[in-house]
Formats: structure tokens, sequence, C-alpha cells
């Protein structure tokens, strides 16, 4: 399942999360933008929660299929691409 806020006005979601089959997901995958706690937690964190479902996050998700794996983290608002390209 996948859910975009952003979308609703479009009519692209083909079913809200709060339809999700709750005790059949293993995990809700959160996108880094989408709070969990500051300043309040989207509802999905919420309805996650009521549900003891799995929240986590694509680097969560990396680490654990590659822990043995180094990373180097490139963030910021500009240069990432050319940060990236000179490592």
């Amino acid at each position: 399942f996948a859910w975009d806020d952003k979308l609703v006005q479009s009519g692209q979601n083909t079913q809200h999360y709060k339809e999700w089959p709750w005790s059949e997901l293993a995990a809700v995958v959160m996108s880094p933008g989408v709070p969990l706690t500051h300043p309040t937690p989207h509802p999905v964190v919420s309805i996650a929660k009521q549900h003891n479902c799995r929240i986590t996050g694509d680097i969560e998700l990396l680490t654990e299929a590659c822990p043995d794996a180094r990373y180097v983290g490139i963030t910021g608002t500009n240069g990432k691409s050319t940060t990236t390209t000179l490592i």
C-alpha cells in the first residue's frame, strides 16, 4: 500500500490508510519528510501504533538488509549531487 497526502486532492490514492488491513501489515515505511513526533505525528503513525505495527524508514531498511556495509550520508539543501559525484 502507498499513500501520499498531496495526491488526495487529485484523487490518485486508491485506498485511504484508515482502510488498510492493519493486522496484516508487517511495517509502515515512512518518508523522511513525514513527521513521526514533531510538531505532531502524522495520523498514519498514530494508527500504526494502535495496531502495534512497526514504524521504520528507508535508511533503517537499508542498514538491516546490508548490516556490514559502510555508508556515507550526504544531506543538505544544496550541493548533494556535486558532492556525491566527487565521492
